[in-house]
Formats: structure tokens, C-alpha cells, sequence
């Protein structure tokens, strides 16, 4: 109850000032996130992958940040969506990814400018050090670095076991199975020092998106004549909610944007601070300036690809009735879903398979930049320890209590939301003129350099 409360209070505070900060972003950079979308996808195809021991690529920093968003949470949170806040989530959802797109370009932007050099011939840079360095605020910073702790605990860790552990019950494995082969998987990568995180975000995220894509596109495609209705139904629920399920469901329209702003965020990490993390650790191929905006525009499209994934399920759940199933909590109606809509078995076991990967490759996300707040706080030597710790942690997600698990989940990203959020909008300042220059820039010319 206390927590419910607290999670209640925290989303009455964030939802206005996602939309009118993120607004004011918005403005203040033109639009950017919009306006500047095609050339973000123009790097990622275009640019050279830098080949360097200090750091990782463009791709495998969108690869990794997508790997964190495209979570079971973005399959089941899409689910809980639904269920709870009724068709109109899904375009608040939207508004979310959209308007919280531009507070991770602007954190992305800024985090690269203040990063720093590690020891182990690394940069490190994200929320804890604009915070801590550019705005001087070093107990806020390790204020945030505990929580990004504690999210990866939840966000990263509970939340992904409990999600996939649920389909996978129902199909015959017992929690002890689940947890072990999660735990070798994650220690396997973890517990290695050549980046083997790196190379599995590379090469596994691209591939699960697109066969997961082609399943959704598959039931979709085969139920197409519910498409049109379904989708004024979508617009019309956002701000009628009572004219579509005849006021007996109880939806109403700040429950429904409340519900998609929450589970947006979630299934997105718009604005949370993980994405500037992960670029900052791009090395320089010309000046950091340059090197700062091209990875702002490139963090761009991990909320879009994430939302057209969420949107693809969320019209899976529809065009099937899924949604509306009794006795269904989070993946299970997913799972239902893709048996009822493509009338095979064997869909079951793929859509399992590819949970397990969305769980997997979300659970290595967050513990890296877990590990990056570890070292901010200057917990270098313990990195083992909590890796031992990340990973012996993954059973207690198969026995805790699935609305426990996202209550603690939702109140550790809201927390860290509205500090980054803020420290976002006041460290954006010094940088006005500078991004707005080179979003001109980018706009007038095809090959441009700062």
C-alpha cells in the first residue's frame, strides 16, 4: 500500500513535467527528434565503424541501449498497458518516446562533452558526472548513481526474470531451471573482461528485433481488416476512454496517459540517463563536439524502433482480443496472443526463445551501467562482488510477486528520471547556441563538420 502510494505521487509529479520540460527541449532544439531523424539514421548506416580498444562503436552503443529497452518489459509492459490503461495507452506512449527522445539527445550531447578518461583506457561519462562536475552537485550525482544500483536490480534484473519466468512455468520448467540458465548466461558474459558484452549487443540485438518485427508483421498482416477500427479506436480511447469500453472498465483519461507515460518510459529509457552512459564511451573520430551530436542524433532512434516494436505489439494484443483475456497477467497474454493470431504451436517456442533473449540482453545492459555508477562512487574493487551479487539475484525474480516487482521497478525510474530530467534541462543551457549551430548545420549540408 505504502509503495502503491508513493508510486501514485511520483507519476502525478512526472507526467507534467515530462511534458512541459520535454516540451520546452523541444522547442529550444527545433524539434529535433523530428526534424533530424533521417540523418540520424544516415550515421548509423553510413558513418565508419571506429575499430578501437578505447571504447565501443555507434552501433554497439544503439545496439546496447536498445538491448536494454527491448526487454521482456517492452513485450509485457506493453501487455500491462493495455490491460490497465485501456487502448489509449499506446498513443500516449507515443507522446512519451517522442517528447522524452529529445531529453536523451540533449543528455547524450552533454554527457560526451564531460565525460571522462578511465584508467583502463576508457571513457566514462553519463547523468552522475554532468551532474556531479558540469552542474556541481556530487551528492545528487551519487544520489543517482544509487539508484541506477538499485534499477538494475529491478528494472534490469526482477522485472526481466519475473516477465520471462511466467510463460516458461506454463510450458513445463520449474524456477530453479529458469534462474540457472539465465545465471550461466549472464556470468558467462559478465564475468568476462573482453567486452564480450559488446560483441553479444552487436550481434544478437539487431537480429532479435527483426524476427520478433516479422512475427508481429505476420499476425498483423493476416488480421488486416481489423486494423482501421482498431485504430481509431486507439485515438479515440487517449481522450475518450469511457466512450470505448462504456465506462464499465473505469478508464479515464489521466489513468490512460498516466498508464502509457509510465510503461512508455519504461519500455523506452526516454530520459532515464542509461543512453548516455553507453555513448559516452564513443571514442572521437573528429572533434568531441562533432562526436557529441552525431551520438545525440543517433540515441534518437532507439525510442522510435522501441515504439514501433511496442505498437506492433500492442496491435498483436489487439487484432486478437488478447488484452481483454481473464486470468492473463503480462507475457502470458502475449504468449496467447501469438498462438491465437498465427494459429501455430510452434509460435509459442519462438516467441519464448525471443523473450528470453529481450531478458537477457536487458539484464547485461543494466548491469554494466550499474557497474559505471560503481565506479563513479569509486567502488572499482567491489565490481566483482556485485557482479556475483547481479547474478545471484536473478532467482529471487522467479518468487517475488509480479506487482511488487514493477512497483519497485516504476518508483526506481521515476526517481531517476526526475533528477536526470532536471539536471537535463539546467545543463543544457551553456549548450544552447552550440547544438542549435550544429542542428542548422547537419540541416543545410549533407556532409558536415563542426
Amino acid at each position: 500500500m505504502f509503495l502503491t502510494i508513493i508510486k501514485t505521487q511520483l507519476s502525478t509529479i512526472i507526467v507534467p513535467l515530462v511534458l512541459v520540460l520535454g516540451t520546452a527541449l523541444s522547442f529550444k532544439f527545433r524539434w529535433v527528434q523530428l526534424t533530424r531523424l533521417r540523418h540520424s539514421f544516415r550515421i548509423v548506416l553510413t558513418k565508419e565503424q571506429i575499430k578501437s580498444s578505447r571504447g565501443i562503436s555507434a552501433f554497439s552503443a544503439l545496439s546496447a541501449v536498445l538491448g536494454g529497452n527491448l526487454g521482456t518489459g517492452n513485450i509485457a509492459g506493453t501487455a500491462v498497458a493495455l490491460s490497465t490503461g485501456g487502448p489509449g495507452a499506446l498513443f500516449w506512449m507515443w507522446v512519451m518516446a517522442i517528447i522524452g527522445s529529445v531529453i536523451k539527445f540533449t543528455g547524450c550531447y552533454i554527457s560526451i562533452l564531460n565525460r571522462v578518461s578511465h584508467s583502463q583506457q576508457e571513457w566514462l561519462g553519463g547523468p552522475m558526472y554532468y551532474i556531479g562536475h558540469l552542474l556541481q552537485s556530487p551528492i545528487t550525482a551519487k544520489v543517482f548513481s544509487g539508484l541506477v544500483i538499485v534499477s538494475a536490480l529491478t528494472v534490469g534484473n526482477f522485472v526481466q526474470v519475473n516477465s520471462v519466468s511466467l510463460p516458461l512455468i506454463n510450458h513445463g520448467f520449474a524456477n530453479w531451471q529458469i534462474s540457472l540458465m539465465l545465471m550461466v548466461f549472464i556470468a558467462f558474459v559478465t564475468l568476462d573482461k573482453h567486452k564480450r558484452f559488446a560483441t553479444i549487443s552487436t550481434y544478437v540485438v539487431p537480429w532479435m528485433a527483426l524476427a520478433y518485427i516479422a512475427l508481429c508483421l505476420f499476425v498483423i498482416l493476416t488480421h488486416a481488416s481489423k486494423l482501421p477500427p482498431l485504430l481509431s479506436q486507439i485515438l479515440t480511447a487517449a481522450f475518450m476512454p469511457d466512450s470505448i469500453v462504456g465506462g464499465t472498465m473505469g478508464y479515464g483519461i489521466f489513468e490512460s496517459m498516466r498508464v502509457g507515460f509510465d510503461r512508455g518510459l519504461f519500455a523506452t529509457d526516454a530520459g532515464i540517463g542509461i543512453a548516455p552512459m553507453l555513448h559516452a564511451e564513443i571514442p572521437d573520430q573528429h572533434s568531441q563536439q562533432q562526436t557529441a551530436f552525431e551520438q545525440g542524433l543517433v540515441s534518437i532512434l532507439a525510442p522510435i524502433i522501441v515504439m514501433v516494436i511496442c505498437m506492433m505489439t500492442g496491435l498483436v494484443l489487439l487484432v486478437t482480443d488478447a488484452w481483454i483475456q481473464p486470468n492473463l497477467a503480462s507475457t502470458e497474454i502475449c504468449v496467447y496472443a501469438f498462438t491465437v493470431g498465427t494459429g501455430w504451436k510452434v509460435s509459442e517456442y519462438i516467441l519464448l526463445v525471443t523473450l528470453f533473449l529481450f531478458a537477457t540482453t536487458t539484464l547485461l545492459t543494466w548491469s554494466y551501467c550499474a557497474e559505471r555508477a560503481l565506479i563513479y562512487l569509486n567502488l572499482d574493487k567491489h565490481l566483482h562482488t556485485f557482479k556475483l551479487l547481479f547474478i545471484g539475484f536473478i532467482p529471487l525474480g522467479c518468487y517475488m510477486g509480479g506487482q511488487w516487482i514493477w512497483l519497485l521497478a516504476d518508483i526506481s525510474i521515476n526517481l531517476m528520471l526526475f533528477i536526470n530530467l532536471i539536471a537535463v534541462f539546467i545543463a543544457s543551457k551553456p549548450y544552447t547556441s552550440q547544438i542549435n549551430h550544429a542542428i542548422r548545420t547537419v540541416g543545410n549540408k549533407l556532409n558536415y563538420r563542426l
